[in-house]
């Protein structure tokens, strides 16, 4: 796995890449359906889709992250099997989470996930001081979805 921090001055991103032994269209129905990501990432809990039919561009989910409360995850980018994006909204924070897939030579799938923080409102003020903190807790959760995601087992 590689980790790489970009910072920003209002934006944290973190990126991670795991290989993962299956194909990438089982990779991206499980990462993509929202109610999957108990299993690889453990502070999101309570995940439910607010809307009915199957997950695509455009399907919400309501979601509890340990610290944050209630959230809204929004896929804002649906193009199986290669690219997945959600939107979440956690109060003064906003995540993006974009997972690309790519098919590897030995049958799996390379699993790129970026994980980026804006902070809003009043949170923009206490950014400078709590930068340190947001990055570490970006890169643990971008190491713990990387570690997860290489374990599908569709």
């Amino acid at each position: 796995m590689t980790n790489r921090l970009v910072e920003f001055a209002t934006l944290i991103r973190i990126e991670a890449t795991q290989v993962v032994a299956a194909p990438p269209d089982d990779v991206f129905d499980f990462v993509a359906d929202v109610r999957n990501a108990e299993a690889w990432h453990g502070p999101l809990t309570d995940v439910e889709l607010v809307d009915a039919g199957p997950v695509r561009r455009g399907s919400a989910f309501r979601a509890k992250l340990a610290g944050h409360g209630d959230l809204l995850v929004t896929v804002i980018k649906y193009q199986r099997p290669w690219d997945v994006r959600l939107r979440i909204e956690a109060g003064d924070l906003l995540f993006k989470v974009s997972i690309g897939l790519a098919r590897t030579g030995a049958g799996g799938t390379a699993a790129n996930i970026e994980l980026a923080t804006t902070p809003l409102g009043n949170e923009r003020w206490l950014t400078p001081v709590r930068r340190h903190t947001f990055r570490r807790a970006l890169e643990r959760a971008a190491a713990e979805a990387a570690a997860s995601i290489a374990h599908v087992r569709v």
